[in-house]
């Protein structure tokens, strides 16, 4: 039984090879979002959970099967950021406010990936800070 029917079927071989195959790339895409070790493991964990319970049928290929699993770890993690709140973010919550964010990226011209490792913060914290400057901007 290959992986993919293997999903479909809730074969719990098949789930257990997936999470040993594709468990730490999927943990890195998540700790690109999620910093904090401990909060990006509650994620891998709710990932899987939901591989297991509403895997996508849609996935014939093998090789596109990374990639469906990347999407429901990226969807879990910015679901858990924007539910949870985790603890990186209330750390950061004084950094997103920073002017030098807008500065950065508009005015130098700045991706957000360069802004955030200037600044020393996560990128998706970067994103929260340009969000809340437009905001206040607009206000």
């Amino acid at each position: 039984m290959n992986l993919i029917n293997g999903l479909r079927a809730k074969d719990k071989e098949a789930f257990r090879a997936v999470y040993t195959l594709h468990s730490s790339a999927l943990f890195g895409i998540i700790s690109g979002i999620i910093p904090d070790p401990k909060a990006a493991a509650e994620v891998l964990e709710d990932t899987f959970s939901t591989i297991w319970h509403q895997f996508d049928s849609g996935c014939k290929d093998y090789t596109l099967l990374f990639t469906s699993l990347s999407i429901v770890a990226r969807n879990t993690a910015m679901k858990h950021l924007k539910t949870k709140k985790s603890p990186v973010n209330k750390k950061d919550e004084d950094k997103t406010e920073l002017p030098e964010v807008l500065d950065l990226i508009y005015s130098k011209g700045l991706s957000e990936s360069e802004a955030a490792a200037i600044l020393n913060i996560p990128l998706e914290g970067v994103r929260v800070a340009l969000r809340n400057r437009i905001l206040q901007l607009r206000n």
